[in-house]
């Protein structure tokens, strides 16, 4: 991200220099003063503007998220650190060894707080973070190229080719498919895309820190202990079950005695635990070998079946990380089976409490 950025700045001052070559025109003092400090505001605006647009695909492929107020942050916030937190640093290094740093120390300080309220005004704006919904490799790279080829060219109509492939990355991005299932890397949690269009968490306990991840990735602006996560799943003591948007039933087995009723009536069995081979003649089934080799696994609708990807690359055959043996497409043996239905089932927060 930095790297961007900097690559941008020094593209927008590529063409700042190019635009002024013919030579400033003659002003007054007072004329050239105040152009200094518009070029000043402007600079702090512009800088803010490009630095933030070169980084955002990296931001948004990494982190799930836009900060569409960033600009008005950094106007709040550079000319303080600018004037105020910097020069008071070298000011304080150079007056430590005498012992009279005290004073600046104070004043840095100062301004640290005062961007600290000024982030804190900004973040809590209505609409201040934006959430990206997770997007491949292909639409980064379009925009990283897109965004390498207007830094470095500086003919206009190069640039003009650039910024298009720039925008052609942006709308792959927002083109991507969402999955319709996410496995956590142990079998013991599963976020399903319900009739509705959101994700349910199935399982009887929530691993936070995975659905942090998960839900910016889908678009999903829920915090990990939204209780609207477990509508429409439920537990008993051996399984929990769930529903697909389509109808199809899927099972989280938490105990061996749960596989003989799940095996015949679940479309979609996940367990932590070695399902027994009998079980896959009637459902598709994700079980310990599975997460072992794999970890955890995004699958995308493809007909009766799924496309995955999973966390540990197949394409990569490394000594300290073997390839797995994967399919891409796992057919559906059964797709239209009911669902169990637990007796006394409960919601998976009751279970986990």
């Amino acid at each position: 991200m930095s790297f961007a950025a900097v690559a941008g700045l020094v593209a927008y001052g590529e063409w700042e220099r190019l635009r002024h070559q013919s030579g400033p025109a003659a002003l007054s003092q007072g004329g050239q003063m105040a152009g200094a400090l518009r070029r000043l505001a402007v600079g702090v605006l512009v800088t803010t503007l490009i630095a933030g647009l070169a980084t955002a695909p990296f931001q948004a492929f990494h982190f799930h998220r836009l900060n569409p107020y960033g600009i008005l942050g950094n106007a709040l916030a550079i000319p303080l650190c600018s004037f105020v937190v910097m020069p008071a640093a070298l000011v304080g290094v150079v007056l430590l060894p005498f012992g009279l740093d005290a004073p600046v120390w104070w004043l840095m300080g100062q301004g640290v707080v005062a961007i600290e309220v000024f982030a804190s005004w900004v973040a809590g704006l209505g609409g201040s973070v934006a959430l990206v919904p997770r997007f491949g490799t292909g639409a980064l790279a379009l925009m990283a190229i897109g965004l390498a080829g207007t830094t470095l060219f500086t003919l206009p109509a190069f640039r003009l080719v650039g910024i298009t492939v720039t925008g052609l990355g942006a709308l792959v991005a927002a083109g991507t498919e969402r999955p319709v299932l996410i496995l956590e890397s142990t079998g013991t949690s599963v976020l399903a895309r319900g009739a509705d269009g959101r994700m349910v968490l199935i399982g009887a306990q929530r691993p936070a820190f995975a659905l942090a991840q998960w839900l910016p990735g889908d678009g999903d602006a829920r915090h990990p202990r939204d209780s609207t996560l477990t509508s429409g799943a439920a537990c008993d003591p051996a399984a929990c079950v769930g529903r697909l948007a389509d109808g199809r039933a899927l099972s989280l087995v938490r105990a061996p005695a749960a596989f003989a009723e799940d095996c015949e009536r679940a479309a979609i069995v996940i367990t932590p635990l070695a399902a027994p081979e009998a079980c896959r003649a009637h459902a598709l089934v994700y079980d310990r070998a599975h997460f072992d080799a794999h970890g955890a696994t995004y699958l995308y609708a493809r007909g009766t079946g799924f496309r995955q990807e999973t966390a540990r690359n197949a394409r990569l055959n490394r000594p300290w990380s073997p390839k797995p043996a994967t399919a891409d497409v796992m057919p559906m043996p059964h797709p239209t089976q009911m669902p169990r239905q637990p007796w006394d089932s409960q919601s998976a927060d009751e279970m986990a409490q």
